[in-house]
């Protein structure tokens, strides 16, 4: 079971600096911003192993609400043991019987940020994550030159694929790039998140999913699909 534990290191920079900006100003432009980017981050939970088991680690306040821990950055962590895990499986946590949950605290004990249950909830049942994956009609112009940059200096990628959706419910649309390569586990999340940011400027303003390619889901959106770059393309 201590295989799980998180062992790298996960940086989340831009939403760091956006909650920065609610603890100046909470205002609801500048919660909205945060929940935005946190939707496409992976956060790290403190946990407790005991007879095999994970057991959340949760905080309580002064008025008895008891809010899940989660951390940003593992610098903040203060080396306590910790897993990975998504926004929104954080969020599912909320309306799970098995717990009871007040809301998700960000980085206790630096800057205290909470995200209310009743909040995380609505977000949740607004949100349909099933999405529709195709080929799209055209690629940005400057998107291959910008993954064969990317690519020419990080040489343990070895295949990207782009494919188009959309999501079913809201009409969202996006590029996701499914990425095959021998990078270790705690490598991926950081380079992954150096990819997304290096193409995003020429995706004219849409938004970029990465998926790695030993994903199950991955698997499916690229079969019988052709690799956008190659590493064998670059000898």
């Amino acid at each position: 079971m201590e295989d799980l534990l998180f062992k790298g290191e996960l940086k989340n920079s831009t939403l760091d600096e956006l909650i920065k900006n609610v603890k100046k100003d909470k205002s609801t432009g500048n919660t909205a911003k945060v929940l935005e980017e946190a939707e496409r981050c992976t956060f790290l939970i403190p946990v407790t192993i005991k007879d095999g088991n994970y057991n959340l680690n949760v905080m309580g306040s002064g008025d008895g609400k008891q809010y899940l821990c989660a951390y940003t950055d593992s610098e903040k962590t203060g080396g306590t043991d910790t897993v990975t895990t998504s926004f929104y499986d954080m969020a599912d946590l909320m309306n799970d019987g098995r717990f009871t949950l007040d809301g998700i605290i960000l980085n206790p004990g630096t800057d205290d940020l909470i995200l209310g249950a009743e909040l995380l909830i609505k977000m949740v049942e607004q949100t349909d994550d099933s999405i529709r994956v195709g080929e799209p009609n055209m690629y940005p112009p400057e998107l291959k030159g910008k993954i064969t940059e990317f690519c020419r200096d990080q040489e343990s990628i070895e295949e990207v694929y782009v494919r188009f959706f959309v999501k079913k419910k809201s009409g969202d649309k996006g590029w996701l790039f499914v990425i095959k390569s021998d990078l270790s586990d705690d490598q991926k999340q950081y380079v992954y998140e150096m990819f997304r940011h290096f193409v995003e400027p020429s995706l004219e303003g849409i938004s970029a999913l990465i998926l790695d390619h030993s994903l199950d889901y991955a698997g499916s959106a690229i079969k019988g699909c052709d690799p956008y770059y190659t590493k064998v393309s670059e000898c």
